[in-house]
């Protein structure tokens, strides 16, 4: 997800506010995230091919294949460990 980090004053917590993207910047984005192993590559090869079509890209899953997806972590957190 690419997003805004915004202070919630009446939760005390930041909260990610997604950027709305065309699906060309979107996927631009998305081969760039490859090289860092924030980006499955086998899930962009498929939503490449969905873009050309009607097809949904970029869907987020909480479980897939049995697996339940992990607490969510930043980018920057990545890149600097």
């Amino acid at each position: 997800m690419i997003a805004d980090l915004l202070w919630n004053a009446q939760t005390g917590r930041s909260q990610l506010h997604p950027v709305a993207m065309s699906v060309p910047e979107q996927m631009q984005y998305r081969h760039q995230f490859v090289e860092f192993g924030l980006e499955c590559s086998g899930r962009l090869v498929s939503d490449t091919i969905r873009q050309t079509t009607t097809l949904q890209t970029s869907r987020v899953f909480g479980i897939k294949n049995g697996n339940r997806s992990e607490e969510w972590i930043s980018c920057i957190e990545v890149l600097n460990t």
